[in-house]
């Protein structure tokens, strides 16, 4: 399962608002799965991304010990709690998260059109191959 939840938003350059300071780069997402779930998506990905547009692939948050706790939070859990392979792209928490001020005009269109062309090479790329990502153990 590709999860692309608040892939949008980048860091902006001066921006000294501590609720920004976790957002990624304007080059940069972050990837939450293949540590603790999905190893193959992982290494489809990193194949891909290397061929392709090379964005920085941060694993910052790819962690049980996550204080955020975000790989249980979006929607792609569900499936791993199944077993099912699940890789989730994310660009970071920000001020205007779950609030009205989140306005399209804060978005880095050049970086969301970067992250879904790298995943749309990610799932091409399992389209053509003989083998499923294996099955993995339950999420817990």
């Amino acid at each position: 399962q590709v999860n692309l939840d608040m892939i949008g938003r980048s860091k902006q350059p001066g921006d000294q608002n501590r609720r920004n300071a976790d957002l990624s780069e304007p080059d940069e997402i972050y990837v939450i799965g293949p540590k603790l779930a999905s190893p193959d998506l992982g290494k489809v990905l990193e194949q891909v991304n290397t061929q392709y547009l090379r964005l920085r692939l941060n694993s910052r948050y790819d962690d049980p010990h996550d204080p955020e706790h975000l790989y249980y939070r979006s929607d792609h859990y569900n499936y791993a709690r199944k077993g099912i392979p699940v890789i989730f792209f994310f660009s970071g928490l920000h001020e205007d998260y779950h609030r009205p001020s989140d306005h399209v005009e804060k978005i880095d269109f050049d970086k969301m059109a970067k992250v879904t062309r790298t995943v749309f090479g990610l799932v091409w790329t399992l389209a053509e191959q003989e083998e499923r990502p294996a099955r993995v153990k339950p999420a817990q």
